[in-house]
């Protein structure tokens, strides 16, 4: 997909679609949109390249792992504390990883020569 914004929608739609196709429950559909729709966004605003790839792998027990790669040199943002509530309600952005951390029952990140991986388990 490409590295803009319209990817991240395309991204959502194939995780939907993807899921609908598996037979799995709307919420847990949903949650996977989600899921994907945090990651690629922060794939888009802190990747390097033309590209994002998103994959769904569902695994024998049921398990679904969303992976996202961004390009060489792709910095992943941490979760960070909100320091002021009151700031931190009024905040825009920086509460997708936080999101991922509520939503997985397990993520994580890994880099290699190919660029950033960022995954989340169902």
């Amino acid at each position: 997909m490409p590295c803009t914004p319209e990817g991240v929608r395309q991204a959502r739609q194939h995780a939907r679609s993807t899921m609908a196709r598996w037979g799995e429950p709307g919420e847990r559909t949903e949650t996977a949109a989600l899921l994907t729709t945090e990651l690629v966004t922060n794939a888009v605003l802190h990747g390097r390249g033309p590209e994002v790839r998103c994959h769904l792998r569902r695994r024998p027990e049921g398990d679904v792992q969303l992976r996202v790669w961004s390009g060489p040199g792709t910095t992943v943002p941490r979760p960070r504390p909100a320091r002021d509530q009151a700031v931190a309600d009024l905040e825009e952005t920086g509460r997708g990883l936080l999101i991922v951390d509520g939503l997985s029952s397990a993520w994580g990140t890994r880099t290699g020569s190919e660029g950033r991986l960022v995954w989340a388990d169902l």
